[in-house]
């Protein structure tokens, strides 16, 4: 097949672009199905949609990518009133790609893509759309539809708009009752909500997990694991440290993740937070760690947070079942589909309810034994590993592409 991708240059594959990554670390279902399509022998053009104002110079040294995919960078307008003419002009170049190329399929990734939909129509391209989870939900649920429709109105067309498909990743975000409520429970095209995969459990030997043990703090740790974003809410993890100190404990912090792009603020309130509450010499920041080293810290922490408002199924919350870890993760309506309270892991509503857990967990460490085996079962039993679920995602592709057969994956 060939395939244009249209997509912000999204964590893990920026990485890649700019800062000379060789191996994608970051944002695996986004990154892994690129991947795969291209190391099968698909053709597959990208074009970046993006809102930074001076991009990097390129810095490609993967093998997988090269710099001849990338056909065109386009800045996307962040402000309403010049929004439109972006829009036009984006349309118009994206129509001269595809009259030049003559692609099988158009892939677009973000809401933001919508805007080329009708442009691949126009061009009798199959478009398919992917999003990552969504806030629509919420939206919806406060403000109704219409409102809803007219603050977000490119993202409520992902929803409405006629396309082959469009795949949300089941995350917790309720994309499903997001596109039944926008479609009044009629199906115009194919959608799909899909859970991602996870990561074949790593072969790690007990003396390769004591020697990674040997480089952390001696007393128990917990374990916070995200993107720096308000909406991540590390700073929860913070105050419970400290409540658990002031309580007689000797325990210990790891955050790890990366900041957002030029965006830094949040990443910035939560460093201020851990030097106001003097807890500097019980908090580590690890940085942007790959997800071997996620995989060991699952199993070494005394307990991993995911303490997300929404949106807690994330690859990470997935990671660290796979691990076996101790998974405490806030009460978003959703996980009790995977966390049985007490058998596989902790459903928590407050913030004092963590400190609880952490505290018996700490007087009585015997219970995390069939805590974590029980995870590791859940996570066999509920997941695809990745290798399956992106095989899913290119017979997708495949199902509604022109020329279906041209590439080694399909022969």
């Amino acid at each position: 097949m060939k395939i244009l991708y249209i997509s912000p240059p999204l964590y893990g594959f920026w990485e890649c672009l700019f800062e000379g990554a060789t191996e994608i670390n970051g944002l695996p279902s986004f990154n892994k199905p690129l991947r795969k399509l291209i190391e099968s022998g698909h053709q597959v053009d990208i074009v970046l949609l993006h809102n930074t104002k001076n991009l990097p110079n390129f810095n490609i040294k993967a093998s997988w990518l090269k710099r001849e995919m990338i056909k065109e960078c386009l800045y996307y307008e962040n402000k309403m009133i010049l929004r439109p003419m972006n829009i036009i002009n984006n349309r118009r170049i994206i129509k001269r790609l595809m009259n030049d190329e003559h692609y099988d399929f158009v892939y677009g990734h973000g809401s933001a893509t919508e805007i080329f939909r009708s442009t691949a129509h126009k061009s009798g391209i199959p478009f398919g759309q992917r999003l990552y989870g969504t806030f629509l939900w919420n939206s919806i649920e406060k403000n109704g539809l219409f409102k809803t429709k007219i603050k977000h109105y490119i993202e409520y067309n992902s929803f409405k708009t006629e396309k082959s498909f469009l795949l949300v990743t089941n995350d917790g975000s309720r994309g499903d009752l997001t596109f039944n409520a926008i479609n009044k429970g009629n199906h115009p095209f194919d959608f799909q909500y899909w859970i991602n995969g996870v990561n074949i459990p790593y072969s790690i030997t007990n003396g390769e997990l004591i020697d990674f043990k040997r480089k952390l703090v001696s007393k128990p740790f917990l374990f916070y694991v995200a993107r720096f974003d308000e909406w991540k809410r590390q700073e929860r993890a913070v105050r419970i440290l400290k409540k658990l100190i002031d309580r007689g404990h000797n325990i210990h912090l790891y955050l790890a993740g990366p900041s957002e792009k030029g965006n830094t603020w949040y990443f910035e309130y939560v460093m201020d937070l851990v030097e106001e509450l003097g807890l500097n010499r019980n908090v580590t920041y690890m940085g942007h760690i790959d997800a071997k080293t996620i995989y060991m810290m699952c199993k070494l922490s005394i307990a991993s947070l995911s303490l997300y408002d929404v949106c807690n199924l994330t690859n990470v919350f997935h990671e660290m079942l796979a691990a076996g870890s101790v998974v405490i993760v806030k009460n978003d309506g959703v996980v009790n589909d995977f966390i049985k309270q007490d058998e596989n892991g902790f459903v928590v509503n407050y913030e004092e309810e963590v400190v609880d857990i952490v505290e018996k967990l700490l007087l009585n460490p015997e219970i995390s034994k069939s805590i974590r085996q029980r995870a590791i079962e859940t996570s066999k039993t509920k997941m695809l590993n990745w290798d399956q679920r992106i095989d899913l995602e290119i017979q997708l592709i495949t199902k509604y592409a022109k020329n279906k057969k041209d590439s080694k994956y399909d022969k």
